[in-house]
């Protein structure tokens, strides 16, 4: 049995749809399990043992190409599907894309979520999963297509692999938090200062070396200038040297991370360091750091620090998303209060003992 999994989002997207991947091996041992991920986040399944190929879309890094530039990027993605001729497609968002993909590749059974915003995509996949918690954990929601396959789930963990001889080239300190202070999308960004607060905390009270990551983006890189300009303190500055790969291996061997609501947060929690994740107006319950030796979700109490086992979650904005006028203009922690950073500051400290 051949099977596609298409998962063609960002990096927590991906990195959390991981669960599957296994549950899918334990239910069809011997079957040739393959995954379609966009350019730039196939380092989250690459080596891993369950999966026999990872299939690469580029279209969206030629989205300002020409348009004959786009087609052909499109038609030879969708060639590499058809010539694998799989039995078995699980499309994991609510997109047509995938569906489209599938449907003219002559796979046989399509598994896809609802297409909310355009529902008569709907029709081309054999076996549509409805949404119906819009507040269900990423994880158990990707889960859901096992679910109305009659799979058991047999495990929720999340899964990246490494190299761990690949930060040879850093002089990585023996111990030290790692600290991710950006995302591809600003308004998760955690004000500059409470930010620099936390690193010379670090750095300066408690005598623990901090280490910066973030992507090898202009507005990344200047956000992290901006940290670094408020510090006392000057913290190991790794942002934009490193690949996907070796974020994980830093964060596994970190004392402590402590990041915004992105996917190293969830790269982080996956290789089993305690995580401290600072949310604004996303939702915890949904995208909360996953602690791999539980199976329930722990996020489910609106208040401001959230616990699931080892890991937890600032949520200190009572809004979603959909509830803020300006997300252009909006920075979490804005005004921050000496008490929210007392209160993520005594985390720190008791999680580094």
């Amino acid at each position: 049995m051949k099977i596609l999994l298409i998962k063609m989002r960002y990096i927590g997207d991906v990195l959390l749809a991981t669960p599957i991947i296994r549950n899918l091996a334990r239910a069809y041992p011997g079957a040739d399990i393959d995954i379609a991920v966009i350019s730039g986040t196939q380092d989250l399944v690459t080596q891993n043992p369950n999966i026999r190929k990872v299939l690469i879309y580029e279209g969206k890094k030629h989205k300002k190409k020409s348009i004959f530039r786009r087609f052909w990027t499109e038609f030879k993605f969708f060639c590499e599907i058809k010539r694998e001729k799989y039995d078995l497609a699980i499309q994991l968002t609510g997109s047509e894309h995938g569906v489209l993909l599938a449907k003219y590749a002559g796979i046989p059974k399509i598994v896809a979520f609802d297409n909310i915003k355009r529902p008569k995509f709907n029709k081309h996949a054999t076996n549509v999963v409805w949404q119906f918690d819009g507040d269900k954990h990423a994880i158990d929601r990707n889960l859901d297509a096992l679910r109305w396959l009659k799979i058991p789930i047999k495990s929720k963990r999340v899964e990246i692999y490494f190299d761990p001889m690949n930060l040879s080239e850093f002089p990585i300190p023996a111990r030290f938090v790692h600290f991710h202070a950006t995302s591809r999308f600003s308004y998760k960004s955690v004000n500059a200062q409470f930010m620099a607060s936390l690193i010379d905390f670090c750095e300066l009270e408690l005598r623990v070396k901090a280490v910066l990551t973030a992507a090898d983006s202009f507005d990344e890189k200047k956000r992290i200038d901006e940290i670094l300009s408020l510090c006392t303190s000057k913290p190991l500055n790794l942002a934009g040297k490193l690949t996907l790969k070796q974020v994980a291996n830093l964060a596994f061997r970190a004392e402590i991370y402590v990041g915004v609501d992105t996917g190293i947060s969830h790269i982080a929690a996956a290789v089993n360091t305690p995580v401290i994740a600072l949310f604004g107006l996303s939702n915890p319950n949904e995208w909360g750091p996953w602690d791999n030796s539980l199976t329930k979700n722990g996020y489910e109490k609106p208040q401001i620090c959230q616990r699931m086992g080892q890991n937890c979650a600032f949520k200190f904005d009572a809004r979603r998303i959909e509830e803020c006028e300006d997300l252009r203009n909006y920075e979490v922690l804005k005004d921050f209060t000496p008490e929210q950073l007392e209160a993520v500051k005594s985390e720190i400290k008791a999680k580094l003992g």
